[in-house]
């Protein structure tokens, strides 16, 4: 080959990197996965605790609900912020509990739980379920009490 046909060749090269690293795709994360930061209650008749009484009582808030057998509390929690990749929370509560009441998870991220038998208090807990936000986490005080 000739010269200038090398030369050509190598100045096109030299060109052609020059115009696609200033003129070419960036790179960026095209799904960036947001974790759950906190979790936050609405319930009807939901109380936050103050800061003194939510590590005396572990809980971070309560409900009173007057007890009537099969009596039915829909716990409306959702996951900040509202852009988290994994929205889902999971609930429970004590296992000793397991005859006395049920747990129903919603596919809209919310819970009902029914109680079939009088139990004084009960601690839901609301947990983000990506794993990875340990502190995405909601303690729930349910106190029943008779009319």
């Amino acid at each position: 080959m000739k010269k200038s046909v090398i030369i050509s060749i190598l100045l096109i090269y030299i060109v052609a990197i020059v115009a696609v690293g200033t003129l070419g795709q960036k790179l960026q994360v095209y799904n960036p996965i947001v974790y759950v930061e906190s979790i936050e209650c609405n319930t009807e008749n939901y109380n936050t605790y103050s800061e003194q009484d939510k590590e005396k009582q572990n809980a971070d808030g309560f409900i009173w609900v007057p007890f009537s057998k099969d009596v039915r509390i829909d716990l409306k929690c959702w996951a900040l912020p509202n852009n988290a990749t994994n929205k889902d929370l999971n609930y429970w509560f004590d296992d000793k509990n397991s005859k006395k009441m049920d747990l129903e998870k919603h596919a809209d991220y919310t819970a009902s739980i029914i109680f079939h038998e009088f139990v004084p208090t009960v601690t839901i807990t609301v947990k983000a379920a990506d794993n990875f936000s340990i502190n995405a986490k909601l303690k729930i005080k349910i106190l029943l009490y008779v009319i």
